[in-house]
């Protein structure tokens, strides 16, 4: 896995792109998670959800986001408690909960298509979105399987739920007593 530091300075962030255009702003969000103001984090997570997780897109901004925010779940201002910037969300919970949560979001966009017998990308650039966030899956899993065993309830919570949503799901075949 790759520090957070190395994927902030690494990424050529005029290439990647999110749901608003190239994600030129997006090293910016991903700092202001580690601000110590909750109100900060909060808005700034929003917008990270907004534009590389619109509705549960991915874009090519999306894996090296997630990987950052991976990285960074172990530091101590994750710790926060964190209100939600969305009107529709009144949780107050410890922002690593938060983020373990989007990463789940990531981990569950990423089974699109996954199993078909056909692509169901609408382009080139959806497809390898997707293939770049499939591929990053075990990693990020790793990343959150400490807080399995969190002592605060939210964090292990969203741990579990982003486990399993991270699982990369198998195709299944019919068997002879199910041939469906």
């Amino acid at each position: 896995m790759h520090s957070p530091r190395s994927i902030l300075e690494d990424t050529d962030w005029a290439r990647p792109g999110h749901a608003y255009g190239v994600a030129t702003d997006t090293p910016d969000r991903l700092m202001e998670l580690l601000d110590p103001r909750p109100h900060v984090q909060a808005h700034a997570l929003a917008q990270l959800d907004m534009s590389v997780l619109h509705q549960d897109s991915l874009y090519s901004a999306t894996a090296p986001a997630a990987l950052f925010i991976a990285g960074v779940l172990t530091g101590p201002r994750t710790d926060a408690p964190h209100e939600s910037a969305f009107p529709w969300d009144e949780r107050t919970r410890p922002l690593r909960a938060s983020l373990i949560a989007w990463l789940g979001r990531v981990g569950d966009a990423a089974t699109y298509g996954e199993g078909d017998d056909t692509e169901p990308f609408e382009d080139e650039d959806e497809r390898n979105a997707v293939l770049a966030c499939r591929e990053i899956r075990a990693d990020l899993a790793v990343a959150i399987t400490p807080f399995l065993d969190a002592r605060e309830r939210p964090v292990r919570d969203a741990a579990h739920i982003a486990h399993t949503r991270l699982a990369a799901p198998t195709k299944q075949h019919p068997t002879p007593d199910d041939p469906h």
